[in-house]
């Protein structure tokens, strides 16, 4: 068996922690390293989320009633909800800009748009030479405006993220814009940037997940602005120790399957080091006698979490007091 324990209150204090580090940067908070989770999402806004940002509709439809703003991250084309689950919608391709344009005017719905800009992550981005025509076509749709420019910061390998938010800056100088046109500087990365001061003062908005759920940087992973990191705790049943090929080990009730491509880190120092992993049990080098049925605690990284969140076999529990 394996159970999250979710700390609502210190997710909210996060938030708090992170709005105030903002000073006035308008703040956008990623929930789907928490799947969407409303009662997550709700301690959010709570502690002064001002918008929810989420790539599955499904997730953002689990948001009726939050009392904030409500992005969907990307466009799948076909993708529809039987609500008007999101306000804005960032895109990255043309055919976005046609579809949304139909459905606008289809449901009668005004749906702003906010285009990604490549600044040399390399994954999803109009790149600066095709903004022209995509702002064009926009203008096209009755329906349809331009709501905000954004682009990608690294999100996990370490970088500084200055050189790219410093070629934003130079492509949307360049542009025609409309008033209070939000500019979204990148995401947990840039934070430490907006905190110091040497954020261009064009940024209006930054994306941040990680900072608020795992309390930490995506740089050096340390903790920031002061931040719980230990909002999310993975407890696992112990199903077996045993002394093999020499070595004392623990099997784990848990694997591939709940944590996917990230790793967790054991809290408790009988813990020494993975020994393997398999689709449904870890298996971990000891130095102590763990009980069989006893729980180990362990702290997810932010992949690990998506995936637990995700996973139907991990039981989700939660926490109001810190």
């Amino acid at each position: 068996m394996a159970v999250l324990e979710i700390n609502l209150e210190k997710i909210k204090k996060n938030t708090e922690n992170v709005k105030n580090a903002l000073l006035g940067i308008e703040l956008a908070v990623v929930t789907k390293g928490c799947r969407g989770d409303r009662r997550v999402a709700k301690a959010m806004v709570e502690g002064g989320a001002q918008v929810l940002a989420d790539p599955h509709i499904k997730n953002l439809e689990q948001f009726k009633g939050l009392p904030v703003k409500k992005i969907l991250l990307r466009h799948l084309r076909n993708q529809t909800s039987s609500e008007n689950v999101f306000d804005y919608v960032l895109i990255s391709n043309i055919f976005s800009i046609i579809e949304l344009g139909e459905l606008s005017f289809k449901n009668s719905k005004i749906i702003g748009l906010i285009l990604m800009v490549e600044t040399g992550f390399g994954r999803d981005g109009f790149n600066r030479e095709e903004l022209p025509n995509a702002i064009k076509l926009i203008k096209g749709y009755k329906n349809l405006y331009l709501y905000g420019l954004a682009t990608n910061t690294d999100c996990q390998n370490g970088s500084n993220p200055i050189a790219r938010i410093e070629a934003f800056i130079k492509i949307i100088k360049n542009i025609s814009l409309p008033k209070n046109c939000i500019i979204s500087g990148g995401n947990t990365s840039v934070l430490p940037l907006a905190i110091n001061g040497k954020l261009p003062k064009e940024v209006n908005q930054l994306r941040i997940g990680e900072a608020i759920l795992l309390g930490q940087d995506t740089k050096n992973y340390e903790k920031i602005v002061d931040n719980f990191t230990d909002c999310f705790t993975l407890k696992v049943e112990v199903l077996e120790t045993r002394k093999k090929k020499g070595v004392r080990q623990a099997v784990l009730a848990t694997g591939i399957q709940d944590i996917g491509a990230g790793k967790i880190e054991p809290i408790e120092d009988s813990f020494n080091c993975l020994a393997n992993i398999y689709s449904d049990h870890l298996v971990y080098k000891i130095n102590g006698d763990n009980e069989i049925g006893a729980f180990a605690s362990f702290r997810p990284d932010y992949y690990a979490l998506n995936a637990l969140m995700t996973s139907p076999f991990v039981e989700k529990q939660y926490a109001t007091s810190i």
